[in-house]
Formats: C-alpha cells, structure tokens, sequence
C-alpha cells in the first residue's frame, strides 16, 4: 500500500488519471444501429423463451415451488448476460 503523502515533499497522493481520455469513436468492425436493436431485441427474446422453458417444467415437476425455483435457476444463469449499465 502506498503511503498517504510524498516522500519528497509532503503532498498528498491523488489518484487521477493520467491524461484525459479523447473522445470515443466507433470501432470499425461495429454493427449498424439498426442490427444491434435487432440482435438486442433477439437475445431478450430469448431470454424470456429460456425463462418460460424452466418454468414450465419447473411447474410440471413440482408445480408451483418447481416454477418458482425453475425461473429462479434459469435467471441466476442468465444474469451474467445482463450488460453492467443497467444495473
């Protein structure tokens, strides 16, 4: 761990970054707008299909608590899909 002030003089240490990042272009490979609303609207799709799938057979092999613990397990699974700026 870093002390708190400089061995030279005394100040204190700041993190802060290096040099201001330069505004942000789009990379050259990326996709028109048009196919990522697409492709986004296709994996919430299926998202929603994968968790109505658990449920259903959650609810065929034990009914209410199977459902419940069926769409539970497949959203602990598909929480990794879920992009950080939503939550």
């Amino acid at each position: 761990m870093l002390a708190p002030n400089c061995e030279h003089c005394g100040c204190v240490l700041d993190s802060v970054a290096a040099a201001p990042t330069a505004h942000e272009e789009r990379p050259a490979y990326a996709l028109p707008p048009l196919a990522t609303f697409v492709l986004i609207r296709v994996a919430i799709l299926f998202a929603l299909l994968t968790l109505y799938a658990a449920g259903r057979l959650g609810y065929d092999a034990g009914d209410a608590p199977g459902a419940v613990t069926g769409v539970g397990l497949a959203g602990f699974l598909l929480l990794p899909c879920v992009p950080k700026r939503i939550g």
